[in-house]
């Protein structure tokens, strides 16, 4: 989902609704044409309890839920991809959780050669 992270200020999973994809349509209508709106909500209605997150907001929910950073804590993927919280390094030297950045989209490495991103309504997570 759009704009959303995967853990919300309150510390609680995000979970997709019909509502909030409905409400991310109106915002972002862009974000979810070509029939990824209808996709994201017959997802929803099969696993009521789906978590949902936008590229960044996987690597946002998780600072805030280990508490690397405050609950409030908020950026995007090409911030994330220029601070701290990101190094540069070359593919045979990542570790687990570390972020693979390119601009505009972000992942986090889980080891394996395989990363795990959220790609909205294109491809889910």
């Amino acid at each position: 989902m759009w704009g959303g992270n995967l853990y919300n200020t309150d510390l609680k999973l995000n979970i997709a609704t019909a509502t909030k994809i409905e409400v991310g349509a109106k915002r972002y209508p862009d974000k979810y044409d070509g029939g990824r709106k209808e996709w994201m909500l017959s997802e929803v209605a099969k696993n009521p309890n789906l978590a949902a997150s936008d590229c960044s907001g996987m690597e946002v929910g998780w600072l805030r839920k280990f508490k690397l950073t405050t609950n409030k804590f908020d950026q995007n993927a090409n911030s994330l991809g220029s601070t701290k919280y990101s190094v540069e390094c070359t593919k045979d030297e990542a570790q687990p959780a570390t972020f693979i950045h390119k601009d505009g989209h972000i992942g986090t490495y889980v080891g394996g050669g395989y990363v795990v991103e959220f790609v909205g309504g294109a491809y889910g997570c």
